[in-house]
């Protein structure tokens, strides 16, 4: 949904506008997920029998073991928090940037925590991802330009009608310059819907196609196995 973005939207320009990046940042610290039961009702269904959950479990984790390989199926956990909370990073990331080349380097740093070194053409991407107990939604990517700064912060994903904001430091003259540009009110997954809509109902061209999303499975899969073999 975060291609959606008013704000990433606009953040692309800016970065598009820095040309040949120094280096790239995108950062994904989680906020909280007990505090959204305050905003929105949230229905459990409890009528799957146990032994279809259980049969799907199964499934499930003899997939993964199958895409990560013997030697690193002891990260299925995390492997599998990174197609949770972070492919909205990795999907504004090939937003933005494209496929990198090469995983240079990836690690494991906590329970619930990932950290890589990604390469694109020669331009280094530190990626970073963890669950954290913050009250607030701590996700942003920052590119460093020759002569510019581009840094797009991405808001609560649970609150309506809030886009990214993005910030900018450029040279004014021969002194510095620090600017915000704020998102405008609307919510990414109402466009979302609506460009669906206008697929199904005008033809329109999807701007995520499956292809974007088995690209960014890949990538995942690069990233667990660039770290060393941890089996189950």
């Amino acid at each position: 949904m975060k291609f959606y973005d008013p704000g990433y939207e606009t953040g692309l320009e800016r970065i598009a506008a820095v040309g040949r990046p120094k280096s790239i940042h995108v950062h994904d610290f989680a906020g909280r997920f007990d505090r959204y039961g305050k905003l929105y009702a949230q229905t459990r269904i409890a009528d799957v029998p146990a032994d279809v959950l259980s049969a799907g479990r199964d499934a499930v984790a003899r997939r993964v073991e199958a895409a990560l390989g013997t030697d690193h199926a002891g990260y299925r956990d995390l492997y599998l928090l990174l197609l949770g909370l972070s492919s909205h990073d990795l999907a504004v990331m090939r937003g933005a940037f494209g496929t990198p080349d090469r995983v240079v380097h990836a690690q494991q740093t906590g329970p619930n925590q990932l950290l890589a070194v990604l390469d694109y053409g020669g331009i280094p991407c530190l990626f970073d991802m963890a669950l954290a107990q913050y009250e607030w939604w701590d996700e942003w990517i920052h590119v460093h330009g020759e002569r510019d700064e581009v840094r797009i912060e991405f808001q609560n994903p649970y609150f309506r009608n809030a886009s990214a904001t993005v910030h900018l430091r450029e040279a004014a003259a021969e002194t510095a310059s620090e600017r915000i540009i704020p998102g405008i009110p609307d919510t990414s997954f109402r466009r979302e819907w609506q460009h669906f809509a206008a697929c199904i109902l005008a033809g329109a061209k999807p701007r995520t196609p499956l292809s974007g999303g088995l690209a960014d499975l890949d990538l995942a899969v690069r990233i667990i196995q660039a770290m060393p073999p941890k089996r189950l």
